[in-house]
């Protein structure tokens, strides 16, 4: 009878185990997923894209659901999955799973050894001289993190590029690693299906587009010129200011200053009716939209009070070094008078 009831608890525990792995295995992202995902991540991006600007103004952006992309999928049953987004002449999903470290499989190890890049124009470069030990990582990603970079050459020569924990994320876009070129890369450190969600598609494609923004409106000759107009741009730091310092600064308020900014643009200026619209239009969307962050630390209204802030600097600066140049002056001819006087 006990061999019997010991017999049935080890078939019992056996069927615990089995089932559990299974539970365990099936919350690894499936290729299913990533399908959900990746169509996910397309619309809400084409959404953002189609609502905030005009189709001539669409063509700065470096992503649209217009374009077919080949997506690589790759998932490490150690920990992690990543998803690259490369133009391609066919609309193709490829999942793989991997038993090794993602990192290494997605940033191959080259030491370039070398401390200058040929044909950077339009990136950043960020070169690697330093001499951690080989292999180290040049990027590491905590728990918790998110990292982005875009338009950016990377050389890490002896080190290796990134590490990315549990619960931490990286975007790359039009970034270069070590000579391979990452059209859209998506990496977390995490590989199970809760990580890659429809809604989470939905946050990581704002995030993009917000990334794409900042290229888009650098290559738009029209908001270039915006922003050189010094009354134009005033009254949007004024706009920034009331909210930080004027307490009955109420939206009513803040859509009449908006309203102001149109008006003169259009009349005083000429600038193109259609851009101002659609520029303030999503000026005022970023205003109004809950976000973790102020509305005025969100491109691109963080380019234009970072702007204005550097030309306002710049301004009481020389204005300071007017003023002490006068002072100097002053004092110089009163000891000049004073010299005079006592020859006398």
């Amino acid at each position: 009878m006990v061999s019997v009831l010991v017999a049935a608890i080890i078939a019992l525990s056996s069927l615990v185990l089995t089932t559990s792995s299974y539970s365990a295995s099936s919350d690894v992202v499936s290729k299913q997923d990533m399908e959900t995902y990746v169509q996910a991540f397309l619309d809400s991006y084409n959404t953002e894209l189609e609502a905030n600007f005009r189709p001539q103004f669409r063509d700065l952006f470096p992503f649209s659901s217009d374009f077919t992309y080949r997506k690589n999928a790759t998932i490490s049953s150690n920990r992690g999955a990543a998803l690259e987004f490369s133009p391609w002449n066919q609309d193709i999903l490829y999942y793989k799973t991997i038993s090794t470290r993602l990192e290494s499989a997605i940033f191959k190890y080259i030491d370039l050894n070398t401390t200058t890049v040929v044909n950077s124009t339009g990136y950043k470069v960020v070169i690697y001289t330093g001499d951690a030990p080989r292999g180290a990582p040049f990027i590491t990603v905590l728990s918790g993190s998110h990292v982005s970079w875009a338009n950016t050459i990377f050389v890490t020569n002896r080190a290796s590029f990134a590490a990315v924990a549990k619960g931490g994320e990286l975007f790359l876009s039009n970034a270069i690693v070590d000579e391979r070129h990452f059209h859209m890369l998506i990496m977390r450190g995490n590989n199970e299906s809760s990580a890659w969600t429809s809604e989470q598609a939905e946050i990581d494609a704002r995030i993009f587009f917000e990334m794409h923004l900042y290229r888009a409106f650098d290559q738009s000759e029209e908001f270039r010129e915006f922003l050189a107009i010094p009354e134009l741009s005033q009254l949007l730091e004024e706009i920034i200011q009331k909210h930080l310092h004027d307490e009955q600064y109420d939206l009513s308020a803040f859509q009449e200053d908006l309203e102001e900014v149109r008006e003169l643009a259009r009349e005083k200026y000429h600038v193109s009716t259609e851009f101002v619209d659609e520029l303030l239009d999503y000026l005022e969307k970023i205003a109004l939209a809950p976000s973790p962050l102020p509305w005025w630390e969100v491109a691109p209204w963080s380019w234009i009070l970072g702007a204005l802030v550097s030309i306002a600097v710049t301004a009481i600066v020389m204005y300071a070094y007017r003023r002490m140049r006068k002072k100097s002056k002053k004092k110089k001819r009163s000891r000049t008078a004073r010299g005079r006087r006592k020859r006398k």
